[in-house]
């Protein structure tokens, strides 16, 4: 015998983050264009979800009355069906629960974030951060879009450090959201500043770059054309000498600014570094595109690989911006949510979800293709192991 599951609309906390696929994570897009799988009709009001929103299974112990909120979801028992969620499980069955909600979120980075945990604790980082990383999507619930059958979304508890790639991707795409406006219709340039490779320590030359950038843009013909922007930092390493070279990306409004007249005063703010990049943006579109790229993505996917140089970047980073504003671009709010003008319902736990694609359901199916970006249900490796 199976439980309907009815739609409530339980409130997301704003410790809570609305993500798609890890595709659109990466990509920094905010919503996928292409045209969702078809939905059936029958499944679309009521799914097989048997106790604590899993296979059919047997009656539960009756209740002894009002609890509080329950463990497995983190919601109160009024904000989810009777019968549809269960603290009687195994702990085993909750980490299965929590790994199954963990790598739709983190699988395209699972080896990076692996090697980040392993930096935490051998940094001895405090253990509540720990915990937070740890445990980040470990509750996820499949939201559907009211307005259409065919769009869905997946609330879960981001950790929220800037270390996690998940949770920055979405950073990344709030960030877009908050100023495509302000862009449209703006004369942006865009201009890379780099410092020239050095034996100093990471932090020394992170210290130095704002330094420098501060000075550069306090001078008269550089105050003239910049009159207001944004400013991402991205880290590289050399490859021939294995020296950290620190870049600052700079999105800026105002008059043309000669290169050459760029790279004499950055010259003479930096004493030793002359090398900048300097290009028209030809619409906000593109604007964006350098947001989405740059935005809270500090070092490449390489300095994973190199402890010595993850455990250095996570020390120098702490507790310093690795994106703002200037100018008359101040006051923006970059990273806070924007009001969503559509309505969700809740469909049922992310793990139900792919529990019952795996044994075949065609609605949850479309849901997991439709998350994954159009992927076919057998290319996102959710298969049945056993």
């Amino acid at each position: 015998m199976s439980a309907t599951l009815r739609k409530p609309s339980p409130p997301v906390p704003d410790s809570w983050s609305s993500i798609q696929a890890p595709q659109a994570l990466e990509s920094g897009s905010s919503w996928f264009t292409a045209p969702p799988p078809q939905i059936l009709p029958d499944k679309a009001n009521s799914l097989p979800f048997g106790p604590s929103g899993g296979p059919p299974g047997p009656p539960e112990p009756p209740s002894s009355g009002p609890s509080g909120p329950d463990p497995d979801t983190g919601l109160d028992p009024d904000e989810t069906n009777v019968g549809c969620v269960s603290s009687y499980i195994s702990g085993i069955e909750h980490a299965r629960r929590s790994d199954l909600n963990q790598s739709f979120r983190h699988s395209f980075w699972q080896d990076r974030r692996h090697s980040t945990l392993s930096a935490f604790r051998d940094l001895d980082l405090s253990p509540s951060r720990i915990d937070r990383y740890c445990g980040c999507g470990s509750v996820s619930w499949v939201l559907r879009q009211k307005e259409s059958d065919g769009v869905f979304r997946v609330a879960t508890n981001g950790c929220r450090d800037r270390w996690c790639e998940a949770c920055s991707s979405e950073k990344r795409r709030t960030i877009v959201r908050n100023v495509r406006d302000k862009l449209d219709g703006l004369e942006l340039r865009f201009l890379t500043l780099t410092l020239k490779s050095r034996p100093d320590s990471l932090d020394s030359q992170l210290t130095r770059l704002f330094k420098c950038f501060r000075a550069f843009r306090q001078r008269s013909r550089i105050k003239r054309c910049m009159k207001g922007g944004l400013y991402f930092v991205e880290l590289t390493v050399n490859e021939q000498n294995g020296l950290w070279h620190p870049h600052l990306h700079v999105l800026f409004v105002g008059d043309y600014l000669p290169k050459r007249v760029a790279s004499d005063t950055w010259l003479s703010c930096t004493g030793d570094s002359f090398i900048v990049d300097l290009a028209r943006v030809q619409d906000a579109s593109h604007a964006a595109g350098y947001i989405a790229k740059y935005a809270g993505k500090a070092i490449p996917k390489s300095v994973w690989n190199s402890p010595v140089h993850l455990h250095e970047a996570i020390l120098a980073l702490a507790g310093r911006r690795l994106f703002s504003y200037f100018g008359s671009f101040k006051g923006l709010e970059l990273s806070k949510n924007p009001a969503d003008d559509v309505g969700w319902d809740t469909i049922a736990p992310l793990f139900t979800v792919i529990d019952l694609a795996r044994r075949g359901d065609p609605y949850c199916r479309s849901i997991i293709a439709f998350l994954k970006g159009g992927q076919s249900y057998e290319s996102a490796e959710l298969s049945d192991s056993s």
